[in-house]
């Protein structure tokens, strides 16, 4: 390159950032503070909004509020809102800041990229009007602002992150959830498959399962199957206009489930068989226009999940704390296993005689008793028991479990020795569980006692 065609290239550079830094300016001197006291953009409170205008161009969203936690959209289709996608929108603007102002009085606002502007919010409040309109413009030409106006005529730089909630397909602010409910607020679930039906019901923050049968719930899956079934949602959206053309595949549903949550409400859900082989499947809301397509990567977990599954997996229901007395009867001999009160050294009683017990090791069988984890057997079984174990409390008993002998299970994912156990926690069931899991039970005081007694040490010669 020739030095003139140098030259010529560094005034056009220059010029080119004179102008960037023209448009980005500072107000002069005896402007408005240049943001730092970080005004808000506007001033509004989002459980106030009673409707909500956005426009991009050609493109029209109207959501209007239709309860605490419910909005609809009436423009450009009528549907239902999502409410977690418009809390957004709201927090975003409510929560933006004006970073400084650029101009007070511009003569021209299309170097800002507002005439006309990028999008348009009109929000309308309860008791208070309209607020706004905001605008917004283009990027700033330096950072990731961008400029904005409130109808005030001043020329604003704000946070980008402003552009991100306004600049949005109007299909995201429809509902697409099938149950839209905080998992954590889930009070009750039934499942219906083909003729199989789960009923799990919760209690404080307790699970029990109520259908097919009446037993204790397991905590961890049953707040799994809470959260499974709150995240439930359509991956296409059928338009209400067309909602007869896939209203015939639910003639014969594959699955349905009806979720019930406080404050929320009752939410019925159906989902038709696949149309073709690991295609999507057809899903609706009962009495509302959300419908529309679901992935089968998204309804495995809830196609596959057995009632089994759902149950409290545990034997023992005591705590540590609570138990004073261990009563271990096995082949007409029984061990006895006490101490006083929480905290006291344990004893341990056999043939009349009373010695010492080595408190970690009562302590560690209890614990190795409390973590069995087991499945309810189903069918016709005749156990018969090899051994009993019987907690006692201040108060008496606190319940008793049957354990049978080992037995080798070869099934397929679940080979292994295994025993058979009865608790009276879980009155009326069968359960299998690893013989890995509770390990050795003690069977005389020889395995209960003190290192040193166990090996002779500190015995006389």
């Amino acid at each position: 390159m020739s030095r003139r065609g140098l030259a010529a290239l560094v005034v056009l550079l220059a010029a080119a950032l004179g102008a960037l830094l023209w448009l980005d300016r500072s107000p002069a001197p005896g402007d408005e503070e240049a943001g730092t006291d970080k005004e808000s953009l506007l001033s509004l409170s989002r459980e106030k909004v009673r409707r909500i205008e956005l426009v991009r161009g050609e493109a029209r969203v109207a959501l209007e509020r239709a309860g605490a936690r419910r909005w609809r959209m009436t423009s450009p289709v009528e549907s239902e809102a999502d409410a977690e996608q418009v809390d957004r929108l709201l927090d975003a603007v409510a929560g933006a800041r004006i970073s400084r102002v650029v101009e007070e009085k511009p003569a021209d606002e299309v170097p800002f990229g507002l005439a006309p502007p990028e999008a348009e919010l009109r929000v309308e409040s309860e008791g208070g009007g309209p607020v706004g309109p905001l605008r917004l413009g283009r990027l700033s030409p330096v950072g990731f602002e961008r400029y904005a106006s409130v109808g005030d005529g001043r020329i604003l730089l704000v946070d980008g992150s402003v552009g991100t909630a306004l600049l949005r397909d109007p299909e995201e602010f429809r509902q697409k959830r099938l149950i839209p409910v905080d998992a954590e607020h889930v009070r009750r679930i039934v499942l219906l498959r083909r003729g199989e039906r789960i009923v799990v019901e919760r209690e404080g923050t307790e699970w029990n399962v109520r259908e097919p049968v009446r037993d204790l719930g397991d905590l961890t899956s049953c707040d799994s199957l809470a959260r499974s079934l709150a995240r439930l949602a359509l991956d296409r959206l059928v338009e209400p206009a067309k909602m007869g053309e896939i209203l015939a595949a639910f003639a014969d549903p594959a699955f349905e489930a009806e979720v019930t949550a406080e404050p929320e409400g009752t939410f019925r859900v159906q989902v038709a068989a696949e149309q073709e082989v690991g295609g999507p499947w057809p899903a609706r809301r009962l009495g509302s226009t959300v419908a529309g397509w679901i992935r089968a990567s998204d309804l495995r977990d809830l196609m596959e999940r057995k009632a089994r599954d759902l149950r409290d997996k545990r034997l023992v229901l005591a705590s540590v704390p609570e138990i004073l007395q261990v009563r271990i009867e096995r082949a007409g001999r029984t061990l006895n296993v006490r101490r006083e009160r929480e905290g006291e050294p344990w004893q341990v009683d056999e043939a009349g005689a009373s010695v010492p017990a080595d408190g970690g090791k009562v302590e560690d069988f209890l614990d190795r008793l409390r973590w069995v984890r087991a499945t309810p057997v189903e069918g016709n079984v005749a156990p018969t028991w090899e051994m009993s174990v019987e907690l006692l409390g201040a108060s008496g008993p606190l319940g008793r479990l049957d354990i049978g002998p080992e037995f080798e299970e070869r099934e397929e994912g679940d080979a292994g020795k295994k025993r058979l156990a009865r608790s009276s926690w879980r009155p009326g069931f069968l359960f299998s569980f690893s013989s890995d899991s509770l390990g050795t039970v003690p069977s005389g005081r020889a395995d209960l006692a003190p290192a040193d007694s166990a090996t002779g040490a500190g015995q006389s010669p």
